[in-house]
Order: structure tokens, then C-alpha cells, then sequence
């Protein structure tokens, strides 16, 4: 018996970054409740719930191009929950059974397939990837990489030459960092523009100061449901034991203003706010929660067994990562 996937899209108001599926969501073959899994999958606008189930009754309709599937959500507070997902006969499939060939699947499920199999490309009990519209092609093997603790020169060297080795791979990055180095991170961002495949992040634990530069250079970016952001502008730690006339540190205060503001640019570009907002952040030393990074855009989606509470959850727009920046006022 060979696993069959079905594909369940929802209407245009159900937005991604704002959906999920909750824990006891029920697959119902008429009116059976049957064992399996549901994944929300998104391609930057439209958003699908995705039932895979065991059972040779849906794969012989499935075979025969006789199945399809629906589901009901529920919507509170601007956050969509997927209930229920029932099979339904229909000649119109959506649906195909693992192993089937490609040629022999209609058009919905071969749009749809490739990215399911990247959504299910986790390790077993980590979250599911998503794939934005504009992102790089997914690769044939996924590359687990981590930023931990400190990013210093060190680290960061260490982890280009590890993105430089992935090429042709899917990049999945693991952050947990307080920051560090701004330069070495820097580098980790352009190494992550340069890479030739789909790159998403997830913050496991914390982004940090610098830690948040190599978070906005993935296509695709997610944060557990305790996760922190902060953004603040970057210091500097190299003046004990020098010598500086006021010239030389009107120089150094000048580098200083002139990193400040190509870090605002790129937050603005990445994360689709006015650049006046995001200075004001980066000045004020802003600290913000998985909820507030989703709904600010710094992240497309906030991991969780249930739909979190928060205000409306925006969709977050996309800009290249190496530019050009063009960020404009919102009006109201």
C-alpha cells in the first residue's frame, strides 16, 4: 500500500504566513475519520492543506484519477486554522499516489508536488520549509547548516566555506545566535546571495544583533513559537589601548553611521517596511517576539502545533537580497 497525497486549496483571503494546522485536524474519508497528516503549503500567494494518508481505498481511486480533496478552516484574529480535510470523489484529481510518474499527473498536482516534497524535506520532528514566489530552485538534497552562540571571524569564515560546498543543495539554516562580529556576518549574507539554491532559516532560539543579517538572506524565513528578534545599531569594540585625535574619530563614528544605514536598507528591502520605521527600530534597540516578526514581516511563518494569537498577519514582500532597494512610503 503506497502513500497517497492530496492537495485541498483555500480561498484567496486565506493569506500565507497565516495559516496552520492544528493539532487534531481530522481527514474524513466520507464519513470514516482516517489516519494521516496535514501540511499547509504555500507558493507566496496561494496557500494549499495537504492530506497524505495510508489507506488502498484512496490509492485505487487515486490511480484511477478519482479522488480529490477539500477543507474547512476556521478564521480568528486574522489566523486561518485547518480543521478538517475530507476526501471527496471526483474526476478532476488532486492527487497522486508515491512513485506515480510525473507524465501521468494532471497539472494541479505537478505545480504542486515539488513543493510538498520540499515542505517534507525536515528531519523527523523538525518544522516544515515553504517555498515564496521568486525563490531560488529548490535542490535535489538539503544541507542542514547552524549559526550558534557568537558569530565571530572564525565561525563566519567557517560557514561560508560550508555554503560554498553546498552548491546544488537546498540550504536549511539553524540560527541561535546573540550576534557578533557585523562583518563576518556580512559575509555569511553574501555567501548565502551568492548560493545557487533554495536557502531557508529558522530561528530556534534567538537572531540577535547581527544574527539577523543572515536570517533576511533566506528565500523563505520561520521562527519557533518562543523565538526573539532584536535589531540595534552596530558598535564598536576595537578602541581600547588606540590613539585617536578628533578626526580620527569622527572618521570611525562616520563608518559607524554609514553601517547603520545599510543595515536599515536592507531590513527595509527584505522585510517591506518604510525605512523611517525600521531606523527608528534599529536606533532604539527593538526587541521583538515571534509574533511581532511575523507580523513586521522579518519572518513568513511562526512554528507551532497550534494557531498562535496575534493581530492580522501580513504577507511579507520580497526584494532581491543584493538589490536594488526600492522602499516606499506607506500611505494610509
Amino acid at each position: 500500500m503506497a502513500r497517497v497525497t492530496a492537495i485541498a486549496e483555500l480561498p484567496d483571503e486565506v493569506t500565507p504566513g497565516a495559516v496552520f494546522a492544528a493539532t487534531n485536524t481530522r481527514i474524513h474519508l466520507w464519513n470514516e475519520v482516517i489516519d494521516g497528516d496535514v501540511l499547509i503549503v504555500d507558493n507566496g500567494s496561494r496557500v494549499v492543506a495537504v492530506a497524505r494518508v495510508n489507506d488502498y481505498r484512496i490509492e485505487r481511486a487515486a490511480r484511477s484519477g478519482e479522488i480529490s480533496a477539500s477543507a474547512n478552516f476556521r478564521m480568528r484574529g486574522g489566523v486561518a486554522t485547518v480543521t478538517d480535510v475530507t476526501f471527496v470523489r471526483d474526476r478532476g484529481s488532486a492527487a497522486w499516489v508515491e512513485g506515480q510518474h510525473r507524465d501521468d499527473l494532471n497539472d494541479v498536482c505537478r505545480y504542486w508536488k515539488p513543493r510538498v516534497a520540499l515542505a517534507s524535506m525536515a528531519a523527523m520532528g523538525e518544522p516544515a520549509l515553504t517555498i515564496p514566489v521568486g525563490s531560488r530552485p529548490p535542490g535535489d538534497r538539503v544541507c542542514r547548516l547552524e549559526i550558534r552562540g557568537d558569530i565571530t571571524f572564525d565561525t563566519g569564515e567557517a560557514l561560508e566555506s560550508k555554503i560554498r560546498a553546498a552548491a546544488g543543495q537546498s540550504i536549511d539554516l539553524q540560527i541561535d545566535s546573540e550576534g557578533g562580529d557585523i562583518n563576518a556576518a556580512w559575509g555569511v549574507w553574501r555567501a548565502l546571495g551568492d548560493h545557487d539554491q533554495f536557502v531557508a532559516a529558522n530561528i530556534a532560539g534567538c537572531a540577535l544583533s547581527a544574527a539577523v543579517i543572515p536570517l533576511l538572506a533566506a528565500d523563505t524565513r520561520t521562527a519557533e513559537h518562543d523565538a526573539q528578534i532584536m535589531v540595534h545599531q552596530p558598535y564598536i569594540t576595537t578602541l581600547h589601548g588606540q590613539a585617536f585625535n578628533a578626526d580620527a574619530l569622527r572618521r570611525v563614528a562616520d563608518d559607524v553611521a554609514n553601517e547603520t544605514r545599510h543595515m536599515v536598507r536592507i531590513i527595509a528591502a527584505r522585510t517591506g517596511n518604510d525605512w523611517d520605521i525600521v531606523r527608528e527600530w534599529v536606533e532604539r534597540e527593538t526587541k521583538l517576539d515571534a509574533a511581532q516578526a511575523l507580523q513586521l514581516g522579518f519572518v513568513h511563518q511562526v512554528l507551532h502545533d497550534q494557531a498562535p494569537r496575534f493581530p492580522v498577519a501580513r504577507r511579507a514582500r520580497f526584494a532581491p537580497i543584493n538589490g536594488p532597494y526600492t522602499v516606499t512610503r506607506k500611505t494610509a
